[in-house]
């Protein structure tokens, strides 16, 4: 039944690695038969040893008779018989490995209790006499089998037995259930394994769990003399102190012992939990007394609490404590949301130090332990002051800090705090991102501005203008209006809609410096104010238009506002009077003085102006082309010349006008 395999040494492969417990029986038992199967040369007989697989067919067929009547199951069809058949198998299975310490002691058992006695039995027969040979082994063969079956159920309701003791232990009131440790059987469920190995349940036996069905008792009975022990102990979780955080399963023989071994260490008060402030000179203080000191102090301070703890539940308990004191030699002096899950510990918030990751479960929505939980549910200014601060910015990923913004746990403006500590490409990316998904706020804006993660562009501001602080905009429109007098490209760039949004943000005061400023004013004419009058004047004006020309006039004083609206028409005036070949001769301009009597004009400036239809010849009659743009250049140290170029080019467009 073994096979030789070549790796890089022989080595012989175990049984137990490729064959469940009944094959190994099998096989062992063809092993050990003394007469190997031989035909004779005529073909006629064959000699054997007795036949193996009939004997024990020949037994399991009142086995299966009787599970299946158990089963409540008929066994007439292959199929149904097949069914009661796996079912009896399981039984089988686990009463060879649970009643023998090796399948090699089951085979020897079988041969000695069946094959041998049929042996014998077979060579006392009479010759005369026949006599079937399944009447010979048949009876034997069931009742070691039933024997299998018998240990099978009796290792079953052993093991159901401890679980329920240990599960009615832990279904107790909280306190008890803090008592608790928790109890491990590896991959395999010990309540479906006990389910399984029951005639009247339809579970299935986990094949794989056969090699170590011996060990599941035991352990189990050491979980429930390990649970007695630790709820033996003179423990008063009842007395816990509201503030005491722990984690999710808190037990005496992890949280409680743990809690003990450090409060036994730095000698602290005699109490069941330890405080933040006292985490990191208890850890200090286990590393310089060592396992042994430490162990020693608590199990003094547990005599103090029970004198009646037996010595020899003393020695148990320390060699668990050992254990666990070894454990937290490892843990750090900083004290972490996983430490404050694995202690009783009445700890502050903010004292805690959690990693990257659970930085950003908190930030996510993700929970990172009920003590921060409740404290980001009360306090919404722990995610700056706490949070924050250990999120490692510099390696958050672009999807990251969508997830961030998805999340809606974490404020934008910090959201953005921490996306401007960003390398710059993947910095680029998330704001890109923010902008097109409409996340960002002023506020957050503010903050990239500030911490000079984004460039107030021509562009930048043209998309976010809505978006951009007043302050910001008051500081960068004075650039903005200089680059759109050197750029074409920039002067596309800015839509009416965008100008007007960005004097709306301005607060009255800027706005007042900004139009007061002689160097800007024929920037301000040409940029701001026209394109604003000329959407008034070309099309159906927006009530954002109107209502901002109404806001400017009243801050800048009529005076000053009826001069920037008339600049206008001026600066339009000055390209035909250089040109006049560009004059349109359907639509002559006429000299200054006449614009106003043209009604659709009046009614126009009457508007911008805020004055009666009547009153705006008289008002292009008061302000002069010359008095007007002397005005409006008159920071430019080259104004004078400029007023005598303007004076002799509106000449020759007069001479050129009458000679038409």
């Amino acid at each position: 039944m073994s096979s030789l395999v070549t790796a890089l040494v022989p080595f012989e492969e175990p049984r137990e690695s490729f064959a469940a417990p009944f094959a190994q029986f099998t096989a062992l038992l063809h092993e050990q038969q003394s007469v190997p199967e031989t035909t004779t040369m005529q073909g006629g007989a064959h000699w054997s040893d007795l036949p193996i697989e009939r004997l024990l067919a020949d037994g399991l067929w009142p086995m299966i008779l009787r599970a299946g009547e158990k089963m409540n199951r008929q066994t007439r069809t292959a199929q149904q018989i097949l069914e009661v058949a796996r079912k009896l198998d399981s039984f089988i299975n686990v009463g060879l490995l649970v009643r023998y310490a090796t399948i090699a002691d089951a085979a020897q058992a079988f041969i000695a209790e069946v094959v041998r006695p049929v042996e014998v039995r077979m060579s006392t027969m009479d010759a005369d006499i026949i006599t079937p040979f399944t009447k010979l082994w048949q009876i034997p063969v069931a009742q070691f089998l039933a024997g299998l079956v018998r240990a099978a159920q009796e290792w079953r309701d052993g093991l159901a037995r401890t679980l329920a003791e240990i599960e009615r232990d832990d279904e107790a009131d909280e306190v008890r259930r803090i008592a608790i440790m928790g109890w491990d059987f590896g991959e395999l469920d010990m309540s479906r394994l006990v389910a399984a190995l029951d005639f009247e349940s339809n579970k299935s036996f986990a094949e794989e769990g056969y090699v170590t069905i011996p060990e599941y008792h035991a352990h189990a009975a050491r979980l429930r003399e390990r649970q007695l022990l630790f709820r033996a102990l003179p423990y008063h979780v009842d007395r816990l102190p509201d503030g005491v955080y722990y984690g999710a399963v808190a037990t005496i023989a992890d949280t409680w012992l743990q809690t003990q071994l450090l409060l036994a260490a730095a000698d602290l008060p005699d109490r069941e939990y330890i405080a933040s402030g006292e985490y990191a000179a208890a850890i200090r203080a286990l590393r310089e007394c060592g396992v042994e000191v430490v162990v020693s102090r608590f199990g003094e301070r547990m005599q103090r609490r029970a004198s009646t703890l037996s010595r020899v539940m003393l020695e148990r308990v320390s060699a668990e404590a050992r254990i666990v004191a070894g454990r937290l030699l490892a843990w750090g002096e900083v004290l972490t949301d996983t430490a404050v899950g694995e202690l009783f510990v009445l700890v502050v918030p903010e004292e805690v130090t959690l990693s990257h990751i659970e930085a950003m479960g908190v930030a996510t929505g993700a929970s990172a332990g009920e003590m921060v939980d409740a404290k980001v549910g009360r306090d919404p200014g722990y995610l700056r002051t706490h949070i924050f601060p250990q999120i490692e910015w510099e390696g958050v990923t672009e999807d990251e800090a969508r997830d961030l913004c998805h999340a809606c746990v974490m404020p934008i403006a910090l959201v953005a705090a921490g996306v401007a500590k960003m390398p710059a490409g993947r910095r680029k990316l998330a704001i890109q991102w923010m902008l097109e998904h409409e996340y960002l706020t002023e506020e957050a804006v503010g903050v990239l501005l500030d911490a000079g993660a984004v460039d107030l562009t021509p562009a930048f501001v043209a998309w976010t203008a809505s978006l951009i602080p007043s302050v910001h905009l008051e500081r960068y429109l004075p650039n903005l209006l200089h680059e759109m007098a050197r750029s074409e490209k920039m002067r596309r760039e800015f839509s009416v809609d965008a100008l007007v949004t960005i004097l709306q943000k301005l607060p009255d005061a800027a706005l007042d410096a900004l139009f007061t400023n002689p160097r800007l004013r024929l920037e301000l004419a040409e940029y701001v104010v026209s394109p604003v009058n000329g959407e008034t004047i070309e099309r159906r004006p927006s009530k954002d238009a109107i209502a901002q020309c109404k806001r400017l006039r009243k801050i800048i004083g009529e005076d000053r506002w009826y001069r920037f609206v008339l600049a206008n028409e001026i600066l339009s005036r000055i390209g035909l009077y250089r040109h006049p070949e560009r004059q349109d001769p359907e639509w002559p301009m006429g000299p200054w003085e006449d614009t106003a009597r043209d009604r659709d004009i009046a009614r126009t400036y009457a508007k911008l102006l805020a004055v009666r239809m009547r009153d705006v010849p008289e008002l292009f009659a008061r302000y002069s082309e010359e008095e007007v743009l002397g005005w409006l250049w008159e920071a430019r140290p080259d104004c004078a010349k400029l007023l005598e170029r303007f004076r002799r080019d509106r000449e020759l467009y007069s001479k050129t006008q009458k000679n038409l």
